[in-house]
């Protein structure tokens, strides 16, 4: 090895040690949403409060804010954290890895699996839609919604039966 060649190596060594050549996409995801509930129950648990939210809302106070963006709060701007129908639809992306962490048996984390991504069908359409039409559509959509919601709701009562009543301060 010539002299060029170690300078440059033992130049170049801190910066390898360090990691910091590593590509952003190569990092571990450090941020966890305010929103994120702390394991499935209690996010089976989030998902049927929302759902009841929006069902019984009154109609001064929307369900929405003005944003209409989804997806977790570090992707977008940071009123989508406080957007209900973001959160759900944040939790309900969660969920199978949720369910996966709770070792829930295979049947059943297909069986929640499956329910989360029609529920996501379901809700998809409504993402863009205003206020009112939104609250429409969700209400129209209730009963599929309610299906869905029972499926994984019975999930987390057999798998998890004393955990089925979730403390308020684990939300």
């Amino acid at each position: 090895m010539n002299r060029i060649q170690t300078i440059l190596i033992l130049s170049l060594s801190p910066l390898f040690a360090t990691g910091c050549l590593t590509s952003p996409a190569e990092e571990p995801e450090h941020h966890v949403s305010a929103h994120m509930p702390p394991n499935f129950p209690a996010a089976v648990l989030r998902l049927s409060q929302l759902h009841d939210e929006f069902i019984h809302h009154s109609t001064q106070h929307s369900p929405r804010p003005a944003t209409r963006e989804t997806g977790d709060s570090h992707h977008s701007n940071e009123s989508a954290a406080t957007d209900p129908y973001a959160e759900m639809c944040d939790i309900l992306r969660w969920l199978p890895q949720f369910a996966a962490d709770s070792d829930l048996p295979e049947a059943s984390w297909n069986r929640v699996n499956t329910a989360a991504l029609a529920l996501e069908t379901v809700l998809e359409p409504l993402k863009n839609l205003e206020d009112d039409s939104w609250t429409a559509a969700y209400r129209e959509s209730a009963k599929h919604i309610e299906k869905h919601l029972e499926q994984i709701n019975g999930v987390s009562l057999d798998a998890f039966p004393d955990n089925g009543q979730v403390e308020e301060n684990e939300l």
